[in-house]
């Protein structure tokens, strides 16, 4: 199994290779659908259905060589390695050119690989040392790599010294067969890592955005490429191409900059200083200095112009102030000391820097190129220029040319070098999406960099990114310790902000002076100082709500300009449960502004939604201005919002079982926004709850096509594949979740939801709790459980970035972590679940049930207490073992004449009178449940006259997602009488009778069609008993229900029952050889049942009843039905007033019964609860009532 496993990937990658073209176009169109057939379920691993197709094939074309590769290919894949050589040899015989040939050959070489040693060469290469993996990789595959290994391993030869051009070519051979996506989008995006290349590179992923299979990873690698272009003309088609298919604020803004580049600050400054030198070469002194001083008075280091300056002194005799300034140009540029050592060649080294550097950053290399060869070949500051020029080389591509420099201009001490390479690593890992790579990269951009305090705030967030925040915090605790220089402290107190800790960032930001802060820094320190308030006043909550309401409120009045402050308070009071305080300070915050902006209506709309005021939301977006006076961001935003309204009108009718309501709410929204993830994801939930869960799957499957690194749209695509009992897509989806993202805490949630829907509670609970340590480092809870803050790290957006339904929940999460978070909410609520579901527990409580008849007869009184111990053994399926004490009573038969001839043998009369009727004892059980699987197994009350064993399994495995099929095998005690249950003794013959068990069978089926549940079945037993005549019974039943009024945890149901039994002997009576249970001949009734069911917090109720007509027949019934003998002497002895026949009967009219039963759950250890009902039906009538206690042993290990 190990080598099947090993080498099942690797046969499934190369079913997409194309066969020739010739038989394609010459074969028939029977073979070419069952090769499509073949091939589909091969990718599926569907090994028989496969073999079927292909057998057909081969019986059509036995010699095809397209036959002949897939069967080599499938017999590789079940492990038959000596069959697939000989498929491989008819191959070769057929075809000896086929290009198919090598590859599998290849898949049949892979399975020799040690996955170990493979995974090894994956972890060396996540890990930024792709010289050492490539070597293991090498040593993995003693020549070429295997087919399906190919692209992982030229990924990581393009990150090798001189390895690029290589791993272009073999990724250029694979992706030339028009099957191989996974090779065409890695080709792409490797073409794009050069500039030479990079144009093409994003033509072809222009072309794969277009195919589902490929366009979520092509769409981010194209967008990302187009960051890379120069801002000049050369980039306006493809920036142009783009813009052609979807609209982006922030590429329409970089076409703009490319049709009219713009002069930036350090554009500005180095044309300064450029005409600074000219003019001091030309000998215009004041005209130099004025240059020198603009330069200046924008940055007082700037040390070209600080030498500039020194140099126009010395020309103007000036010694001391040109010496002056010269050393401070010096200590301000060490590295570049070498500029001032001449001093009209200092002035020429530094115009020709200043010109290189303006022209890298318009993205004219090749002239940059051009001035700093020139520069490097006249000495000019050589260690220096050739960091500058390894820059340079990198951007063009030269990476190998690039390194050469570097290591040249490190030997000679240039700190550059280890910038520019830390500045390589840091773009690499911008490109990333996997964490661990990212973090790999950027560790080593820091240990390039170690002064670069932004590189160590990008690895700072990526630790944070991938969970690992304790890291992240001591990463950058290093940045501001002792002499810190202004960007050191700048880059700790942005992640100080981002980490939530406010109080360290305004430390850090009193160690800059105000101009070195900036208004970015400042305006982010005033969120956070007001963030930090709306915390304190949540903290408030734990001992006096009303203080932290009045403290909430109090802010809210505070201004507000772009909305933010507003929604942070409004979410305080969601984390403290108070959608009624959320609202009130939105109303406040509104009544501060005279005039809200657009901004600030669409931030309060979206809090509003969250706080459950569709209303007051819906008049906020009616207030905004025309589309057309909104920013394209805005108008994004109020898209997304209408559609969270209609995601949540949809939800909320789905749920009170009106899907057709429920669509015409999303399909104007659909029609305006066909792609929006959280609109589809609604309609799939509207299908799953109309039972069609195929359609709502396939919807699910392609909004996560569009994103498969989406993982809340990964657990509705689960969700929906649960409902549809599609487990090998469910587990697929899950497994693939938690492998490509392993920190988030969703992803977890849909493997610990199929895990559960599969029967395994336990690894189900250890997912729970997987995704609730990776939720809490996300929210940043402390290691003791409590909250380490009580708010997001900023605030809201003004305009938010996306639909606020986007997980598709029913009501909108607030981002408030800790005890207001959602998901944390979610897991503790599914954990508790489970926790309960796993613990052993113990049921116990009084029963009773009185059943009318004739005392001493059939007549009975009922009491038991139960007691029932249920455990989950190894957290798969449900066991349970139980001890019934019973007691029976039906009294003492009544003296009269009539009466005592009823009972056993009395009717032959001058008999002593039958006994008082009782009987007790305690009956034992034991069952198991798993999935659509029950059985059980127990006696009737030990102590009883009779015993029985008793026993029954039932199998009710789903035939689709809408119908079931339910088959019982069972035999049952017969509980109607004390004779019928327990046996009892007649004293006028000492002989001991009854105790009727009911051996037999049902089958049922059942149709679910959304809230309507439609069943019909019937079924057959043979009934006997000690000295019971035998009997026999036929049952049929159809009807249904449906639900005829729904709103939150309130619904009624109504339905329709029609009931059929009938017995082969009417055995109802009480003498010897009866049985004492009502057996019709023929019973039949149609009955309409009516419940109303409440489930709240803790506690669920319903009450219930129904009303119909039954009409019954019973056929006439000798006295001793099993003893011919004893009633020939009661027919040739009978007096005229005995009775040797008990006469046939009929009988119609009402029927009916009434029921209701309540739970509490008093603690999450122990519920409380009852039920009680009352039926009339046939000749008799029936009241049960009971009392029960249950008791959860809770503790944390389970």
């Amino acid at each position: 199994m190990a080598m099947v496993r090993r080498i099942l990937p690797v046969a499934l990658a190369i079913l997409t290779a194309a066969p020739p073209a010739a038989a394609q176009t010459e074969r028939p169109a029977a073979a070419r659908v069952l090769l499509d057939q073949a091939s589909y379920w091969l990718q599926q691993a569907q090994y028989e259905p496969a073999q079927r197709a292909l057998d057909q094939l081969l019986r059509l074309e036995p010699r095809s060589p397209d036959a002949l590769a897939l069967q080599a290919q499938l017999q590789a894949a079940r492990g038959n390695r000596r069959a697939a050589l000989e498929s491989l040899a008819a191959l070769r015989e057929a075809r000896p050119d086929d290009p198919r040939l090598a590859t599998i050959e290849q898949t049949l070489r892979v399975g020799t690989i040690d996955p170990a040693a493979l995974e090894e060469a994956r972890r060396l290469g996540r890990e930024g040392r792709a010289a050492e993996a490539v070597a293991r990789y090498q040593r993995l595959f003693q020549g070429p790599p295997p087919g399906p290994l190919a692209v992982e391993y030229y990924q990581t030869l393009a990150g090798t010294d001189g390895g690029w051009e290589q791993a272009r070519d073999g990724l250029a051979r694979l992706a030339a067969n028009p099957q191989d996506r996974r090779a065409q989008l890695a080709y792409a995006e490797l073409l794009t890592y050069r500039p030479q290349t990079r144009q093409d590179g994003i033509g072809r992923l222009a072309g794969l955005a277009q195919d589902p299979a490929t366009a979520a990873r092509a769409q981010r690698a194209w967008r990302q490429a187009l960051e890379w272009l120069p801002l000049d003309a050369s980039a306006i088609p493809a920036y142009e191409a783009y813009l052609a298919r979807r609209a982006d604020d922030a590429i329409a803004q970089r076409l703009q900059t490319a049709r009219n580049p713009p002069l930036s600050a350090a554009d500005v400054a180095g044309k300064q200083r450029q005409a600074g030198f000219a003019a001091l070469e030309a000998g215009r002194l004041q005209e130099a200095e004025a240059a020198f001083r603009a330069v200046l008075a924008a940055n007082e280091n700037d040390a070209d112009a600080l030498g500039g300056l020194g140099l126009v002194r010395l020309r103007q005799n000036q010694t001391a102030s040109g010496r002056d300034l010269l050393a401070r140009a010096i200590a301000a540029d060490p590295a570049h000391r070498s500029r001032w050592d001449g001093a009209l060649a200092g002035a020429g080294v530094g115009d020709e820097y200043e010109r290189a550097g303006s022209l890298m950053r318009r993205g004219r290399l090749a002239e940059a190129e051009q001035v700093l060869r020139g520069l490097i070949a006249r000495g000019g500051n050589t260690a220096g220029a050739q960091a500058m020029l390894a820059d340079v080389l990198a951007r063009r591509g030269d990476l190998a040319g690039a390194e050469a420099l570097l290591d040249r201009a490190g030997a000679a001490g240039s700190p550059a070098a280890g910038r520019v390479r830390a500045e390589g690593l840091r773009q690499r890992a911008a490109t990333l999406s996997d964490p661990a790579q990212k973090v790999g990269l950027l560790r080593a951009a820091a240990a390039a960099a170690p002064a670069d305090p932004w590189i160590r705030l990008d690895l700072a967030r990526a630790l944070t990114a991938s969970g690992q925040k304790a890291e992240a915090r001591a990463e950058m605790a290093g940045l501001a310790e002792g002499r810190a220089s202004a960007e050191a402290l700048r880059a700790a107190a942005l992640f100080a902000i981002e980490d939530d800790r406010p109080e360290d960032a305004v430390a850090l930001a009193t160690r800059l002076s105000p101009a070195a802060r900036g208004p970015e820094l400042q305006a982010l320190l005033a969120q956070a100082q007001a963030r930090a308030e709306i915390r304190d006043a949540v903290a408030l909550g734990a001992t006096s709500r009303m203080a932290a309401r009045q403290k909430l409120l109090a802010l809210a009045a505070a201004p507000d300009p772009d909305g933010g402050r507003g929604v942070a308070i409004a979410r305080g009071f969601m984390a403290l449960h108070d959608p009624a305080g959320a609202r009130e300070a939105l109303a406040i915050a509104q009544a501060g502004t005279r005039t809200p902006t657009p901004a600030q209506r669409l931030a309060y709309a979206g809090a509003l939604l969250s706080a459950g005021d569709d209303a007051g939301a819906r008049a906020l977006l009616a207030s905004l201005p025309a589309t057309g006076a909104l920013t394209p961001a805005q108008q994004q935003a109020l898209q997304g919002l209408r559609n969270g309204l209609a995601v949540r009108a949809a939800d909320a009718l789905g749920t009170q079982g009106r899907p057709a309501d429920a669509y015409d709410q999303l399909a104007p929204a659909l029609a305006a926004s066909p792609d929006d993830p959280g609109l589809n994801l609604a309609l799939a939930r509207l299908y799953r709850g109309t039972d069609d869960a195929r359609r709502a799957l396939e919807i699910s499957l392609a909004v996560l096509a569009r994103d498969p690194a989406d993982m809340a749209t990964r657990r509705a695509a689960v969700q929906a594949a649960i409902a549809a009992r599609d487990w090998e897509r469910a587990e697929a989806l899950a497994r693939e979740g938690t492998q490509v993202a392993p920190n988030d805490p969703v992803a977890w949630l849909a493997a610990a939801e199929l895990a559960r829907a599969r029967g395994n509670a336990r690894r189900a609970l250890q997912d729970l709790r997987t995704a609730r340590s990776l939720r809490e480092q996300q929210v940043g809870i402390d290691g003791a459980g409590g909250l380490s803050r009580a708010l997001p790290s900023g605030f809201p957006p003004a305009v938010p970035a996306a639909n606020p339904f986007r997980a598709g929940a029913t009501v909108v999460a607030s981002a408030t972590p800790g005890a207001g978070d959602a998901t944390l909410g979610e897991i503790d609520g599914q954990i508790g679940t489970l926790r309960q579901e796993l613990a052993p527990k113990l049921s116990l409580g009084p029963s009773l049930r009185v059943r009318s008849g004739s005392a001493g007869l059939d007549r009975l009184s009922e009491t038991t207490v139960p007691l029932e111990m249920l455990v989950m053994p190894l957290g798969r399926g449900r066991a349970s073992i139980g001890a019934t004490p019973t007691f029976l009573d039906a009294g003492q038969l009544a003296s009269g004449t009539t009466s005592q001839a009823q009972f056993g043998t009395a009717a032959f009369g001058s008999k002593p009178l039958a006994p008082s009727q009782h009987a007790e004892g305690v009956g034992l059980s034991a069952a198991y449940e798993l999935g659509w699987l029950k059985a059980d197994i127990g006696s009737t009350p030990l102590g009883f006259p009779l015993q029985a064993l008793v026993g029954g399994v039932e199998v009710s495995p789903a035939l689709n997602e809408r119908m079931r099929l339910r088959l019982r095998g069972e035999r049952r005690a017969v509980t109607d009488s004390v004779l019928s249950y327990a046996g009892t003794h007649d004293t006028t013959n000492n002989t001991l009778w009854g105790g009727v068990t009911r051996l037999g069978g049902h089958a049922q089926m059942e149709l679910s069609l959304g809230d309507a549940l439609l069943y019909g079945g019937g079924g057959g037993a043979r009934l006997t008993g000690r000295g019971v005549a035998p009997n026999t019974m036929l049952e049929f039943g159809a009807g249904g229900s449906t639900a005829v009024w729904r709103q939150g945890g309130e619904e009624v149901r109504l339905g329709l029952d029609l009931v059929y039994f009938g017995y082969g002997r009417n055995l109802r009576y009480f003498s010897l050889g009866q049985g004492g249970y009502f057996s019709p001949q023929s019973y039949m009734a149609a009955m309409v049942p009516v419940t109303y069911t409440s489930r709240g917090e803790g506690l669920t109720w319903s009450v219930g009843g129904a009303v119909g007509y039954q009409t019954y027949r019973e056929s006439a019934s000798p006295v001793f039905p099993n003893d011919a003998r004893l009633q020939w002497t009661l027919q040739n002895q009978a007096a005229s007033d005995t009775v040797t026949t008990y006469p046939g009967r009929s009988a119609s009219g009402l029927a009916g019964n009434l029921r209701g039963n309540i739970e509490y759950r008093i603690s999450p250890s122990l519920t409380l609860g009852g039920r009680a009902g009352y039926q009339a039906t046939g000749n008799w009538n029936e009241f049960a009532a009971s009392l029960y206690a249950r008791y959860i042993f809770n503790g944390d290990t389970w």
